[in-house]
């Protein structure tokens, strides 16, 4: 089967239209995530939210609700050299992989973004000055 999946994706128009379903599914995933009817633990920004947040509570709750996203963030991020790596392992990189992912969400809707006003909080707190949050705005 594999075999046969390589020799598709050989072909340009068959490969193009396959990324085109695929892009298309994920689009379908992250909507379904950011619905108000459904909602994802990254649309709560409570004070209790802020508490309770963990990085294990996003790695749960997006392959259940977004496999092909976290299929595609997961290889954007295996690197075959970490598996010699010590240090990166998978509970190293998982937060970074998370907030990644968290990222991307937050773009394609403001108003995921939990992790996002985490650092805020406590950014703020450590004495962040209003020229501080301008400046890292843009990165």
């Amino acid at each position: 089967m594999k075999s046969f999946v390589a020799a598709v994706m050989k072909i340009d128009e068959i490969k193009n239209l396959l990324y085109e379903q695929t892009s298309e599914e994920i689009n379908n995933e992250i909507q379904k995530l950011c619905s108000k009817s459904d909602p994802s633990i990254l649309r709560n920004s409570s004070k209790e939210a802020m508490e309770s947040f963990s990085w294990n509570d996003i790695n749960k709750e997006l392959p259940n609700r977004t496999p092909r996203f976290v299929q595609f963030v997961k290889a954007a991020v295996n690197n075959p050299s970490h598996s010699r790596n010590v240090h990166k392992k998978d509970d190293i990189i998982l937060p970074a992989m998370c907030d990644a992912a968290c990222k991307l969400i937050s773009i394609f809707n403001e108003n995921m973004s939990l992790p996002r006003k985490i650092k805020s909080v406590i950014l703020k707190k450590a004495g962040l000055k209003k020229v501080g949050f301008v400046r890292l705005q843009s990165l």
